[in-house]
């Protein structure tokens, strides 16, 4: 038989087997047993490790109340045991479980004091999922100017990371950093049009929508590539560059982006720049996406936070069971005087996109575009 460290140590690693098998009973069991060996053999590392695994496990079965109880002693525990990545995950773990709970106060509070952790011993990966977490927090208790700050926050986090170690990161971890770029962009453009910006929110978008192109032409890049065209194409697009681009172009554009459950559209004149910017509820577009006079600005964040607020164990899940989804949320596209494109919308929608791209947009075209009626091909 092998010590009582080393039964600890396997049935902790049981636990996060079965974890990420999503069988969370058996992954409890063990987790348990884990516990039950530390306080009987006084292991204070292992004590730790399994409440903050207890607590994971309680959160992915969505029993909230004992996963709150036994993140709390794991926070504790790492205190005393001054284990600053414990401490981490713990905060982590407390704000996810009650921003879930809808409890944003208390969210905010232990996201805040995960950020200080993160920052304090430079997990920046970590500080940006824990920025983007509590933009989606501020956001939910209204507090949207301080949310567009974290959400900027964690955006230009993640471009920086991707940017600076792309060439150390395999491209699985890169996709999973783009795709988080990618949500957070996604909340930044419902914020920054709550807020009343429709031009900083069409920058979110282009910004976002360019990063798989711009990654597609470094990756072809040689590794000798010129460092000076590299900063140009991961540079962020400005709205004066847009604009730029339309007059050069002398064409109107029509720019829309699908993000957290609705459907954004701008339209830019060469003469007269941003001239009108709509935003609809993207279940208003198909009849059978409508949910019945639910609130669609709760809605919204509770769309786009669940996923990113599971459990760790639960994300693959949950990211699986949204993918549906995400075909609508996370397209966006572009449309200059002759069409424009889109993915995951319904032929049955076809009239109501028209009416939405378009249609509504008329009369602040040019005249002789008017006369030239756009096409939208689906």
């Amino acid at each position: 038989a092998g010590s009582p460290s080393t039964e600890a140590d396997a049935a902790s690693g049981l636990g996060r087997v079965y974890q990420q098998m999503s069988d969370f009973g058996r992954s409890l069991e063990f987790h348990l047993l884990d516990l039950r060996l530390a306080e009987s053999n006084s292991l204070p590392e292992a004590r730790c490790r399994a409440f903050g695994n207890i607590g994971l496990a309680y959160e992915a079965q969505g029993d909230y109340r004992l996963a709150l109880d036994y993140q709390e002693r794991h926070l504790r525990s790492a205190g005393e045991l001054a284990k600053e990545q414990a401490k981490l995950s713990a905060l982590t773990a407390l704000g996810r479980i009650h921003h879930c709970l809808a409890g944003y106060g208390e969210a905010i509070r232990y996201l805040r004091d995960g950020l200080q952790a993160a920052e304090k011993t430079g997990y920046r990966e970590e500080e940006a999922r824990l920025r983007h977490r509590l933009g989606l927090s501020l956001w939910a208790s209204g507090r949207l100017s301080d949310s567009r700050q974290q959400l900027q926050s964690a955006f230009d986090l993640f471009d920086e990371l991707r940017r600076g170690e792309r060439q150390r990161l395999a491209s699985e971890q890169r996709a999973a950093l783009l795709s988080a770029q990618t949500a957070c962009s996604q909340a930044l453009q419902r914020v920054l049009a709550a807020l009343g910006r429709p031009q900083e929110a069409l920058v979110a978008a282009e910004t976002c929508q360019a990063r798989p192109f711009v990654d597609l032409l470094l990756d072809r890049q040689a590794k000798e590539a010129d460092a000076e065209l590299s900063d140009i194409l991961q540079g962020p697009m400005t709205y004066d560059e847009m604009l730029r681009l339309v007059r050069d172009c002398d064409s109107s554009l029509v720019y829309f982006s699908l993000a957290a459950g609705y459907l954004y559209t701008w339209l830019l004149t060469p003469a007269d720049g941003l001239v009108a910017f709509r935003q609809t509820d993207v279940n208003q577009l198909d009849p059978d996406f409508e949910r019945g006079g639910e609130d669609s600005e709760a809605h919204s964040v509770a769309s786009v936070s669940a996923g990113f607020f599971a459990a760790p164990a639960a994300a693959a899940k949950a990211a699986a069971a949204a993918a549906a989804a995400d075909s609508l949320s996370l397209a966006s596209g572009r449309s200059g005087g002759s069409g424009a494109s889109g993915s995951g919308i319904g032929r049955r929608a076809l009239g109501h996109l028209y009416s939405v791209l378009i249609a509504e947009l008329e009369p602040h075209l040019p005249q002789q575009q008017q006369q030239q009626r756009p096409s939208l091909i689906i």
